[in-house]
């Protein structure tokens, strides 16, 4: 038996599914609680029938559940797992499940730490208010996509998930500046926040991070047209920052990213991506404050870097000779 179970912890999740069918001993071997503390069926075309598989009896072990792009799961496959409390859900691009899918499982998971919804657009604020509710000790949360999600939903996530670290709000086009400011000032834990091609970004919302979050590592707000130098500085606060994304947020000019580059002085990798208004006057201050620790730099389209004693090029590997990634304007 022993030499079984071995065998069995070697297989993917999927496998060891359709072996507990062959026959008694192996279906008793299966049942082992050290099996199943991860379900792991990501890409798997046959997810759902996979599940329909699950006895009874895997009830209470699992702690992870990926079923990313799972794509024909529903929920009524999500039903199988109640009964696991389960602390990490991976249920990205699963668009066959509804609110209610979602609703059920996490009521059933007041343990849960990770949560990702990666492009499920029909899923709505009813979710997030069951999770509020339910999982104070929520760390990840990932609503790329999520175009339904609301102000309220963040609202209502951001008044008592209090331990989050993560945030990805990604294509979230129905938040504004309310839902931003209620995230930064509820969750002031927070490292990494994702704000792509969300068209509300303004001001408002980079002034609140950097009075708020003073652990932010990451934050990416590409495409956010409304963000001007007096918003983009106010991050200069967040002296942890190592990753900024500000592709396309074409009002800023070398007022904003200077003292950014003077008060992060880890920064590992900017774009700016696009902006017009940046010159040699970032370049130095990169130089200055970053050179030890950049090593990715975006300045495609960023046509008042200018060198008129040698290329472009070799003015940037001069000047930041640690950047090992330059994209430039042709």
């Amino acid at each position: 038996m022993s030499a079984l179970l071995h065998l069995f912890k070697l297989l993917p999740d999927r496998d060891r599914i359709a072996a507990a069918c062959v026959c008694k001993e192996w279906n008793g071997v299966s049942r082992h609680p050290s099996l199943w503390s991860t379900l792991d069926l990501h890409n798997c075309q046959n997810a759902s029938q996979a599940l329909s598989k699950l006895p009874h009896q895997y009830q209470g072990p699992l702690k992870v559940v990926n079923l990313e792009f799972a794509v024909a799961v529903t929920d009524k496959d999500l039903q199988r797992l109640h009964g696991n409390n389960v602390e990490v859900l991976n249920l990205n691009a699963c668009q066959r499940v509804t609110d209610a899918g979602i609703i059920g499982l996490v009521s059933q998971s007041p343990n849960l730490q990770r949560l990702s919804l990666y492009w499920n657009v029909h899923v709505t604020d009813a979710p997030l208010y069951r999770l509020a509710s339910m999982c104070a000790q929520l760390t990840h949360l990932n609503l790329s996509g999520c175009k339904r999600i609301t102000d309220k939903g963040l609202q209502a996530v951001a008044k008592n998930c209090h331990h989050l670290v993560d945030v990805d709000l990604t294509r979230c086009m129905e938040i504004t500046e309310k839902g931003y400011t209620a995230i930064a000032s509820g969750c002031q834990k927070l490292q990494v926040l994702r704000m792509y091609a969300c068209a509300h970004v303004n001001d408002a919302t980079l002034k609140a991070c950097g009075e708020l979050l003073p652990d932010l590592r990451v934050i990416d707000i590409c495409g956010a047209h409304l963000v001007t130098d007096n918003g983009a500085q106010a991050l200069a606060k967040c002296h942890k920052l190592e990753v900024v994304n500000f592709t396309w947020c074409v009002q800023l000019t070398d007022t904003a990213i200077c003292p950014i580059a003077a008060g992060c002085k880890g920064l590992q990798s900017l774009s700016l991506h696009g902006l017009r208004g940046i010159t040699n006057q970032t370049i130095e201050s990169l130089a200055t404050n970053c050179r030890n620790a950049l090593h990715t730099l975006d300045v495609h389209g960023c046509i008042g870097i200018k060198s008129y004693e040698e290329p472009v090029q070799s003015y940037l590997q001069r000047n930041l000779p640690g950047v090992k990634q330059f994209v430039m304007h042709t």
